[in-house]
Order: C-alpha cells, then structure tokens, then sequence
C-alpha cells in the first residue's frame, strides 16, 4: 500500500514537471507577448539573432512606448492622435526617416509583396475592411503586430491569427531594408 501511494505521489510530481516545462516552453514560444498587452515587448528582443531585424525591433518598441498612451483619431498622423496609417506613417518617419503616404490604400501601393512565413519585424500588414484595405499594422515577430486600433482607443498588440485579424489579413509588404537606414526617402 505505501509503495502504491509513493508511486501515485511520484507519478504525480512527474506529471505536474511535465505540465509546468510545457508551459513554460508555450510561453517562451510566445516570446512573452500578450494579446493587446505591450508591456512585455521588450522581451523579444533578445530572441533576435539578425542585427537588422534586431535594430528595427528596438526602434519599435521604442514607438510603442512613446505612443502607447496617445489616443486613436481617425485621420490623423501627429504625436498627439493617430488613426491606424497616421501610426505607421509617424513610426516610420521618426524611428525609420521614411515618409510615407497617408491611408492604408495608398501605402499598400508600396514596397514588395512578403509571404506571411517570411514576415519580418518592421513589415507592414494590410487587412481588409469591408470591400477595401482599410487597416495597416506593423509586424513585431513571432506573429504580433501592432496597431492604432479604433475599439481600444489607442495601440494595441495583436495575433494575426486571431478570429479577427485572421479572416480580414490581405497580405505583407516589405519597406524597410539596410538602404532605407542611410539616407531620408520619400514615398509619393
């Protein structure tokens, strides 16, 4: 009987370590990002190896930090309210020196097509509102991007494989690479 009971107590410290190692290993596959929670952002950089995806993902969480609190105003790109192409537009011009249009439509007439498993950070994500794109985020990694998004009234992360996001996901576009880091560009 005692050694059915410290089998049953084994067994059971076996299978709690099992559980408590495979959760740890779901949440370091998630590179610590919660859904619409940019507080432990930071943490992803140090799961970069690429010095260039390195140094694009420091100067967004940068943003993020700066921006977080800054209200949703739909048509606007200032530091004191954006819509959601005013907050890439304002990104990429301040942490990128890259302008770029403003409206998710026109901005999407830029940079190269990126299939989704070969995403970036720094790529920019068009999704589809009604008929038309109508939203743009900018990819962090490890399927997160963030975005001004109108419901939250300000940035938010999100999955791109959310309910949500998922059904509404057109595709990626590439802008930035090492040449757009050397000189000012503008994109008309």
């Amino acid at each position: 009987m005692r050694i059915k009971k410290e089998l049953v107590l084994l067994g059971f410290l076996l299978i709690s370590f099992f559980i408590f190692s495979l959760s740890n290993t779901i949440a370091n596959n998630n590179k610590y990002f919660i859904r619409g929670d940019i507080s432990n952002v930071k943490a992803v950089l140090y799961n970069f190896d690429d010095k260039n995806d390195k140094y694009i993902l420091q100067n967004l969480v940068k943003a993020i930090e700066e921006y977080k609190d800054v209200p949703y105003r739909y048509g606007d790109s200032s530091e004191t309210g954006f819509d959601c192409s005013g907050f890439v537009a304002l990104v990429y011009r301040k942490f990128f020196n890259l302008k770029l249009p403003r409206g998710s439509r026109n901005i999407y007439k830029y940079g190269h097509f990126v299939p989704k498993n070969k995403l970036r950070p720094g790529d920019l994500l068009f999704f589809r509102m009604g008929k038309n794109i109508g939203h743009v985020g900018i990819y962090l990694g490890y399927g997160y991007f963030v975005s001004a998004e109108s419901h939250k009234g300000k940035i938010g992360i999100s999955h791109l494989d959310s309910i949500y996001w998922k059904k509404k996901y057109v595709g990626a576009k590439r802008i930035l690479t090492i040449k757009y880091y050397l000189e000012p560009r503008i994109l008309n």
